[in-house]
């Protein structure tokens, strides 16, 4: 059943990938086989609209396609792995010697009595050891005298080779039974209390057990059992596996409810008292149970359908059966609008609740927002003391900066007075260091602007200079003016008065010492 053949092109890509990493690969031919013959057509050209593609990498793409517009071709070394061609695994003559057998999602269409016929013809065309590969919804429970599990999560199993398979008949008619003749010694030969077991069960099962089915959660059927054609019909249009589409008059809309409650809460749902019209004009009332089901390995949630039959079909009037109809319908209306009223009312609720949340949050945002604007005109009142600080400091400043300038001019003023000055006066501190001094003193001490700083008993004087450090702490206690003639080598007489050149308690008192030579005077 390769249908249109996609599945036949990803194991092909998947061994032609492992194939590119050895040294010596094998050869390999794939045999995909169908009884449509325009799936056939469709696969051999390996043409398929790029939205087929969507889950497939870009690097898988480029190496194993060629896009054309809006359409993929599979690569020709792809195409050349596979073999297409019509055969029907229950009427046809099976292959043989393989080592594998991919029959994926073909068991769930068949009744028990077809898979009975179809497993052993698989064991048949298996070599010896070789992997059958089948869909998650399906199992070989009744057939473990044929083959062992290698994988059941993947369904993934392994031919058995302890049994010589059955020698196969030629298959020539409708009515040919499958291993006839020899296929009764072999089973006799083989019977297990397994396979005793697995008869009694598929009896039972098919003949006292009420109709079921397994759907997944989007409503899909994946199995059905024996006598479910009570209760399903063939939908005209487009053909689909949805379950409640396929539900006959009167059960399709409880089964839907049902389907939609079991599946979102994950629960048990029940149904009772529902009227279904057979395919032979009866009414028969059945109980409906959707249940979860649970499944080593399942990769997403399955559910079971059950049709109770609640009591025997019966024979009503058209008339009476069209207006029980009605009343069905109108009470499964009503139950979905009571249904449906509960949840919008839950969903109302949840609204109130979070437009509390909601108001909640705008209060914290409002205070946060007065919270701000407060710490704001804070900072609006720091901005205006600092400018107002500013402004008092450029007026220090501008002050400093005219008070400089006055002393620079005052300075100036007292070098031009000293310069145009021809009296010898020499600015000093209490031990005689010189701080400033005219042109004049110059001359008689021999000094130099670089002497600023340096002791006057330093340099060579006309006269003695050692009475000063005596004379001139008593000039500075005193505060007057000091005057006294001193004499000295050569002749030189030279009158030297003393006065403070500060304040009484000045932090850096000093002495203005001028001297005025006699001999010039006379």
């Amino acid at each position: 059943a390769c249908s249109t053949g996609e599945e036949v092109y990803s194991l092909a890509i998947l061994l032609r990938e492992h194939m590119l990493t050895l040294a010596d690969p094998p050869r390999v031919q794939i045999f995909a086989t169908d009884i449509d013959e325009r799936s056939l057509t469709v696969a051999r050209t390996g043409l398929y609209p790029k939205t087929y593609l969507s889950a497939v990498s870009p690097e898988r793409i480029a190496q194993h396609f060629v896009v054309e517009g809006d359409s993929a071709v599979v690569a020709k070394a792809v195409r050349d792995l596979c073999t297409f061609a019509p055969h029907s695994v229950l009427r046809d003559p099976p292959f043989s010697r393989l080592d594998l057998v991919s029959c994926r999602n073909l068991l769930i269409y068949l009744g028990v009595e077809a898979q009975q016929q179809l497993m052993p013809v698989l064991h048949y065309a298996l070599r010896p050891r070789g992997y059958l590969f089948i869909g998650m919804a399906e199992n070989v429970t009744r057939f473990e005298d044929l083959f062992e599990t290698i994988d059941k999560r993947n369904r993934i199993f392994q031919a058995r080779d302890a049994i010589p398979p059955a020698r196969l008949p030629p298959m020539s008619g409708q009515d040919t039974p499958i291993f006839a003749g020899a296929g009764q010694p072999y089973r006799r030969n083989v019977t297990t209390h397994t396979a005793l077991r697995h008869t009694v069960e598929t009896l039972m099962l098919a003949e006292f057990t009420p109709p079921h089915a397994v759907v997944t959660r989007t409503g899909e059927a994946v199995h059905y059992s024996s006598r479910i054609g009570d209760h399903l019909e063939v939908v005209p249009g487009q053909p689909t596996r949805e379950l409640a589409a396929m539900a006959r008059k009167g059960l399709r809309l409880d089964l839907r409810t049902a389907l939609r409650e079991a599946i979102e809460g994950n629960t048990r749902v029940v149904r009772d008292s529902i009227s279904v019209e057979l395919p032979d004009g009866r009414l028969q009332t059945i109980s409906l149970v959707v249940k979860p089901l649970n499944t080593a390995g399942a990769t997403e949630p399955l559910f079971l359908v059950v049709f109770n039959e609640a009591a025997a079909p019966v024979v009503k009037e058209r008339q009476a059966l069209e207006a029980n109809e009605r009343d069905t319908a109108f009470q499964g209306l009503e139950r979905e609008l009571s249904m449906t009223r509960e949840r919008l009312q839950g969903v109302i609720e949840e609204y109130e609740t979070s437009l509390e949340e909601l108001k909640s949050s705008n209060e914290e945002l409002y205070s946060v927002n007065e919270e701000m604007q407060a710490a704001n005109e804070e900072l609006e009142a720091s901005k205006e003391e600092t400018q107002s600080l500013n402004e008092e400091l450029q007026t220090v400043n501008a002050e400093l900066t005219s008070k400089i300038e006055a002393i620079d001019q005052m300075s100036d003023d007292q070098s031009t007075l000293f310069e145009g000055m021809n009296v010898a006066s020499v600015l000093l501190t209490p031990d005689l260091h010189i701080r400033m001094f005219t042109a004049a003193a110059a001359q008689i001490f021999g000094l130099q602007p670089g002497d600023v700083g340096r002791s006057l008993r330093n340099f060579s004087t006309p006269i003695p200079l050692t009475w000063l450090l005596d004379e001139i702490p008593t000039v500075l206690a005193a505060s007057r003016p000091s005057e006294r003639t001193i004499e000295g080598e050569n002749g030189a007489r030279y009158r030297v008065r003393l006065m403070a050149s500060s304040r009484k308690g000045s932090r850096m008192p000093g002495i203005v010492a001028n001297f005025t030579n006699l001999l010039e005077q006379g």
